[in-house]
Parts: structure tokens; C-alpha cells; sequence
């Protein structure tokens, strides 16, 4: 049989696989996010490209939320824009 500390060890490994979240990492090299909007840009109908709609990042909050994920802004080095979806 297995020990205690061998089994507490095993549901551990369990739980931490269940909770490990998958990155994916979405870059461009056009106009970064403009700072001091970082937490603006996932919100509905906010843009900071004029004649934009401000629903494309709101999608995508959405999409990856409904799939127990999130979107996380990050500022790559050399500029441009990226977004992290884990799930």
C-alpha cells in the first residue's frame, strides 16, 4: 500500500495538474497599447485606434472568461502589443 505522505503527496500532483493553466500569447508589432490604458482596453466599446469599435478585445475577454480563462496585457520589449489567454 501506499503511505499517508505518499497519498497526500499524489493529490497534491492531482490538484496541481488540474489548476496548471495553459498560456497563449498573442503578439503584433503595430502601435503598442498606449499607457495608463492597459486596464481600459478589455472593456466594451473602449479604443484607443480612432474608428475603432472597441469590441475585439471584449470578445476575446469574453471567449477565454466563458472557457474558465483570462486576458492579461503585456508589453513586449521592442514595442507592438501582446496578450496572454490563459486557460
Amino acid at each position: 500500500g501506499q503511505s499517508r505522505a505518499g497519498t497526500r503527496a499524489a493529490r497534491r500532483q492531482g490538484v496541481a495538474a488540474m489548476t496548471a493553466r495553459l498560456p497563449i500569447t498573442v503578439r503584433d508589432n503595430a502601435r503598442s497599447v498606449p499607457p495608463g490604458t492597459e486596464q481600459q482596453i478589455l472593456l466594451p466599446f473602449f479604443s484607443a485606434t480612432e474608428g475603432g469599435s472597441g469590441s475585439g478585445l471584449t470578445v476575446v475577454r469574453q471567449w477565454a472568461h466563458d472557457g474558465g480563462g483570462r486576458v492579461r496585457h503585456v508589453r513586449p520589449l521592442g514595442g507592438g502589443a501582446a496578450f496572454v489567454i490563459s486557460f
